[in-house]
């Protein structure tokens, strides 16, 4: 399942200054450093935010396959029911990301409704078998029939913040949700999702065609659940 956050730093002195031009003039340099800084944090957190999407797995790269021109746009499922879709999920396949590099085995994301929204939890080893873990939240896009979510792996003080908010669009969905294929507007991101560690080729192959149609460059997926 595919984030970035950030904070307005307590400026609170001990009294406020008059607003004279000696005073102007004597706080704007010092406070030139503070919102430099402001918007460095700014932008580290968002690049975090997108980096943490899913934890994922390290395992092979296909090859031969192009991406060619979208024959259709990216479009979600009409509706999902997510009391269906919560539980665990294994990745079987991902664009690669570089978060996701540092997993040695194949990681699962598991989803649990709370209230209106949903707590997601991305979880793998890492190379020394120490386990590696992300806590995120996602909310639904009105109108989408809960096929689109918002979902933030940023801490819960941040999520005011519009950036910290990434998409995950449920592309495809079989009638048992068994297997699911996920992935945002931008085609930055995609994965193929399962109960199951492994799929059939056959499943696989017709994820990675809808994706492919989609515009998606399914000649640069990374498999951890299926032959390919």
């Amino acid at each position: 399942m595919a984030q970035a956050q950030a904070q307005a730093p307590d400026c609170a002195s001990g009294r406020a200054a008059p607003w004279s031009d000696g005073a102007a003039s004597s706080g704007l340099p010092r406070l030139l450093p503070l919102a430099l800084g402001v918007v460095a944090a700014l932008g580290t957190l968002w690049l975090w935010q997108r980096a943490q999407a899913e934890p994922g797995s390290a395992i092979g790269t296909a090859g031969g396959e192009q991406a060619g021109p979208p024959a259709v746009p990216v479009r979600s499922v009409p509706s999902v029911d997510l009391n269906r879709y919560q539980g665990t999920w294994y990745e079987v396949a991902r664009l690669p990301m570089a978060f996701q590099a540092g997993c040695a085995d194949q990681p699962t994301a598991s989803y649990r409704l709370e209230g209106e929204r949903v707590a997601v939890l991305n979880r793998c080893s890492g190379a020394k078998g120490e386990a590696r873990e992300a806590l995120g939240v996602a909310k639904v896009v009105p109108n989408s029939g809960n096929a689109q979510l918002k979902l933030s792996f940023a801490p819960a003080w941040l999520r005011w913040l519009p950036m910290v908010w990434a998409d995950y669009w449920v592309l495809a969905l079989d009638a048992e949700y068994q297997v699911a294929l996920v992935g945002t507007p931008s085609r930055e991101y995609l994965w193929v999702l399962a109960r199951q560690p492994q799929i059939s080729q056959g499943a696989l192959q017709a994820l990675t065609r809808r994706a492919k149609a989609m515009g998606f460059p399914t000649h640069r997926l990374q498999y951890a659940g299926a032959a390919h």
